[in-house]
């Protein structure tokens, strides 16, 4: 990303697919057998914000990364949006841990 582009917040789209530990069929209406989306969507956004990266891929991997180490998920797949391009609706990388 050029220096100028950092200089500013930029505006970042996730989509994250994270595999539970359980299968749904086994879970039945458990909530602890899951993962809390909640808290995960929080624990990424504050990793997302107190480690800048130059990269989007690096930062893909490293939500990926933390949604297996810290929330509990599997197996994890992040697709990262960043709207910068004139004439597109977003560019995006995806990383699977």
């Amino acid at each position: 990303m050029p220096e100028a582009e950092r200089a500013v917040p930029q505006e970042i789209v996730a989509d994250i697919c994270m595999e539970a530990p359980r299968r749904f069929a086994d879970m039945g209406e458990d909530i602890a057998a899951t993962i809390d989306y909640d808290a995960a969507a929080r624990h990424l956004t504050a990793l997302a914000q107190a480690e800048p990266t130059v990269l989007l891929e690096t930062l893909a991997h490293k939500l990926a990364a933390a949604c297996c180490r810290d929330c509990g998920a599997v197996h994890a797949q992040v697709e990262l949006h960043k709207f910068i391009l004139p004439q597109t609706q977003s560019v995006s990388v995806k990383a699977n841990i």
